[in-house]
């Protein structure tokens, strides 16, 4: 090679070795952050399933009752005004219905709480408040750790934060895999870690080693991450290769002085379009202009904890207004779709949701290794500049 090329190639490879410390070194407390609450959510419907046994678990024997009669249990113990919002149907038979609900009165009015049904007993289980505008501390732990991983706990500005650093973390990772590719091939030497080797040393292995491991999930997870937080500047991306249009929007009843079809009319017109799946969850009106939504979750959808296959119902007539479907999405869509169950590990399992867990926890690993790196080498150009004055 001539001295020319190689001294371009020192100089791109400081450039990236730049961008790699800095990004990683102001950008990595978010990470450790995300990683580790991220760690947390992969498993959050199983932690806050047992922390609070006593609401979610099901303590009836036999069927589950029709959605009319679950209903009708749950909001005939709500507080005199309270507002429903959402009844939700969990997949798992083990685990009882809830009823998500506003308090409906000036006091409260940011409150929002959540009443546990067993689904064959009709027994109330309980409640508990699961929102507070302005609180996010007073949400249940799985909750709070959500909002701390999504936002920061710093509301809309939060969630262009977290969108705005994951978008240089991603290329904190580019350029650290372009640093550690082997060059002349040596495969061995970039996948070794000397346990005996000194400490500068070690710690560089197991820096680079372990991140090279985690990268393509950390890819994965981190442009996942940016879409989720920033959908209004990813979409316009995609949809440059494939049309993706979002779910529709101001769908509305239309206002009769007939008497409301109930949850469970609408849900039986739902069985009548899709016969196969499961039904997750009835969006209820709130007024008299507001549909029914219903999901009802898809054999082989790849998403697991909500459904995309979602159907807006007219609350008076009955009449379908909406519906989404991913059997029919584009292929921009279906991209889109990914994107959560990638991000969660839910795409791949119980398998994809350790490999999210592990590589959660990694991050602080990461981070801290790093910035040992980064101290290091400035401890050595200290040096250097000392001997030289």
């Amino acid at each position: 090679m001539n001295p020319a090329g190689a001294t371009g190639q020192r100089r791109w490879r400081e450039i990236f070795l730049a961008l790699h410390l800095y990004l990683g070194l102001f950008a990595g407390v978010i990470l450790v952050i995300t990683g580790i609450t991220g760690s947390i959510i992969a498993f959050g419907g199983e932690i806050d399933a047992w922390l609070n046994q006593d609401l979610t678990k099901a303590v009836g024997e036999g069927a589950a009752r029709p959605v009319d009669e679950i209903f009708a249990a749950a909001r005939a113990a709500l507080p005199p005004g309270a507002i429903p919002r959402y009844l939700n149907l969990p997949r798992d038979p083990e685990r009882s219905a809830s009823l998500i609900y506003e308090p409906g009165n000036d006091t409260t009015a940011s409150d929002t709480y959540e009443l546990f049904v067993d689904r064959a007993s009709l027994k109330v289980l309980g409640h508990r408040l699961i929102g507070r505008l302005g609180h996010p501390a007073a949400a249940p732990i799985i909750s709070f750790i959500t909002q701390l991983h999504y936002t920061l706990l710093l509301g809309e500005t939060g969630v262009i934060v977290v969108g705005v650093v994951s978008i240089g973390l991603l290329l904190s990772v580019i350029t650290g895999i372009i640093l550690w590719w082997p060059r002349r091939g040596n495969w061995a030497a970039a996948f070794r870690i000397k346990p005996n080797a000194p400490a500068v040393r070690l710690n560089y292995d197991i820096h680079k080693t372990v991140g090279w491991l985690s990268s393509i999930v950390l890819v994965v997870v981190l442009f996942s991450g940016i879409y989720m937080n920033l959908p209004q500047y990813v979409t316009p991306l995609v949809e440059l290769f494939s049309p993706a249009p979002g779910w529709p929007e101001n769908i509305q009843s239309t206002p009769s002085s007939g008497t409301p079809i109930t949850p469970g009319a609408a849900a039986a017109i739902v069985d009548k379009l899709f016969p196969d799946g499961e039904l997750m969850g009835i969006g209820l009106p709130a007024g008299p202009t507001d549909p029914y939504f219903i999901r009802k979750h898809a054999p082989d959808e790849v998403t697991q904890a909500y459904s995309h296959r979602q159907v807006w119902i007219d609350q008076f007539s009955g009449r379908i207004l909406a519906v989404t479907d991913p059997h029919h999405y584009t292929a921009g869509q279906r991209f889109l779709e990914w994107q959560y169950p990638l991000h969660s590990g839910e795409a791949f399992g119980l398998a994809g949701r350790i490999i999210i867990a592990v590589v959660g926890i990694v991050c602080p690993l990461l981070y801290v290794t790093g910035l040992i790196r980064w101290a290091q080498k400035r401890e050595r150009r200290r040096g250097r500049s000392k001997a030289w004055s």
